[in-house]
């Protein structure tokens, strides 16, 4: 197999999800990694090793929000994941990773 580069593996992030991809820390790890093993025909360990470099090399990055951007209508579809996925959570409380994967630097926090 001939390796992937990161620019590659990065340029093919943003033009499946965008600058952005609104998932959970974990959730757009795996979305990531499902991406490049669909999109450049890679295993699947392989794309999850070019998710990880790429992060390293903060190609691209998770961006934290600020508490006053959040609400709780951000919380709702993720407590129904939480328990969707059988994980374990304490009611009313909202397993939120608060943030996104910055994909690009077009709308990048300044």
């Amino acid at each position: 197999m001939a390796e992937t580069s990161l620019q590659t593996a990065a340029q093919t992030l943003l033009d499946h999800f965008g600058p952005r991809l609104e998932a959970g820390q974990e959730e757009g790890r795996k979305r990531m990694a499902e991406a490049l093993h669909e999109r450049l025909d890679i295993a699947e360990h392989d794309a999850k090793t070019l998710v990880d470099d790429l992060i390293q090399a903060h190609t691209i990055r998770w961006m934290n929000r600020r508490a006053q951007d959040r609400s709780n209508v951000d919380g709702a579809p993720l407590i129904a994941s939480a328990m969707a996925q059988n994980t374990e959570h304490v009611f009313g409380a909202v397993f939120d990773d608060g943030g996104y994967w910055q994909l690009g630097d077009e709308g990048a926090p300044t």
